[in-house]
């Protein structure tokens, strides 16, 4: 019989391994980690050591399997180093790696995605104010053939991409307005003149109606520009009344470009303008009419209450809407839980359903293995004891003597 071939069980085979290596000095250290780990904990999505880690040791060579000395890891990443789980984390952070093609598509793909929905959140069709979908994003994307580098944040090339978008105009697009509150000094603040009639367009383009709130957001209409009423020009003014408490001051609703923010912002710390921001992005689709018609009513008073002794008056007929609105989504909420309830209640009855089935074939086949062993168990005995008894009599010499 040839000898049973052993393999030694001291050695610990890598597999599957990345392996991230720092040199200085004329020596190089690497350490063992799992492939697609080392990226996680780059941006934070991994924070276990031993879960990127194969190793936790600092090597001289990881295929060779030998081990680096603290004098090692001290003469390439100096005196500050203190223990050996100091230096496996600094080579995990600033360590080069070889990554392969894969992993840098995945990477790529992701990047691009993160791009893409922050695009496509943030502008709309400037003749519908709808925004688009993703998949129209990444399609015009590839249309002007932008360029990505993984080397760049995701929002930041987002931001190229608009300007380029913008700029060649190879599809309708625009950014999405974001709308401000303003707190404005008395000394500043202009009151509107009220006007029961509905607002109406004027010779120089403003309205000299005070805003009401209700109705969508996108399709109000601005009821004066930002100089009427003592902002800048650039400020598409949507609601305009004075504070409750007194004191002169004016709260202003209006919408503007976001290139234009840095500018108002400026302009507002110079004049001592207390200015919140309500929605970074409006949009016709970003929520249902339902919601949008929340947001007009009940966001607007929650941006002026961030502003410091800030109040913005509101209908009754906004209030109730408002109340309809949520007392409207409070249901569908309680709808949608009842429904996961079913689901979760019929998802358990199946389960047990199929476990109970299982245990039911798991004893058919045991009582069949138990009949088998028995019929095995019987034909044996029945063996024994043909073997005892092979048939052949063989008499007594006494009972047959001889003639």
């Amino acid at each position: 019989m040839a000898a049973r071939l052993s393999q030694p069980i001291s050695q610990l085979r890598h597999s599957n391994v990345a392996v991230v290596r720092v040199a200085k000095k004329g020596k190089r250290l690497e350490i063992a980690c799992y492939k697609n780990k080392v990226l996680s904990w780059r941006n934070g999505s991994e924070t276990r050591l031993d879960e990127v880690l194969q190793v936790d040791r600092v090597f001289l060579n990881v295929s060779r399997g030998e081990y680096a000395s603290m004098a090692d890891i001290h003469d390439v990443l100096g005196k500050q180093v203190t223990c050996e789980r100091d230096a496996l984390i600094h080579i995990l952070d600033h360590g080069e790696m070889q990554v392969a093609q894969q992993e840098r598509s995945a990477e790529m793909d992701a990047l691009q995605r993160d791009a893409c929905t922050f695009v496509a959140q943030k502008c709309v069709n400037p003749h519908t104010q709808m925004p688009y979908q993703l998949s129209v994003i990444e399609q015009a994307s590839k249309d002007i053939g932008f360029s990505w580098r993984l080397d760049d944040s995701a929002k930041k090339q987002a931001l190229v991409l608009i300007h380029e978008l913008v700029t060649r105009q190879t599809m309708p697009i625009m950014r999405a307005k974001m709308r401000l509150c303003f707190r404005v000094p008395a000394a500043l603040y202009q009151p509107l003149p009220s006007s029961s009639s509905p607002p109406s367009s004027s010779g120089d383009g403003t309205s000299p109606a005070v805003a009401t709130v209700g109705g969508p957001s996108h399709l109000r209409a601005p009821i004066a520009r930002g100089d009427a009423v003592g902002l800048p020009l650039v400020v598409d003014v949507e609601v305009a009344n004075a504070a409750l408490d007194g004191s002169g001051d004016g709260v202003v609703v209006g919408v503007i470009t976001p290139d234009r923010y840095r500018e108002v912002d400026a302009w507002a710390r110079s004049h001592g303008v207390a200015i919140t921001v309500v929605n970074d992005a409006l949009t016709a689709a970003s929520e249902s009419a339902d919601a949008m018609l929340l947001d007009t009513g009940a966001a607007v008073q929650r941006a002026a209450a961030a502003v410091p002794a800030a109040e913005i008056p509101s209908t009754d007929g906004a209030a109730s809407t408002t109340d309809a609105i949520a007392a409207k989504k409070d249901k569908r909420k309680a709808e949608k839980a009842a429904l996961r309830k079913l689901e979760v209640e019929k998802e358990l009855a199946e389960k047990s359903k199929k476990k109970h089935q299982e245990d039911e074939e798991e004893d058919l086949v045991s009582e069949r293995k138990l009949k088998k062993q028995a019929k095995k168990h019987h034909q044996e005995e029945r063996g024994r004891s043909d073997d005892d008894d092979d048939g052949f009599d063989y008499g007594d010499d006494e009972a047959h003597p001889e003639d």
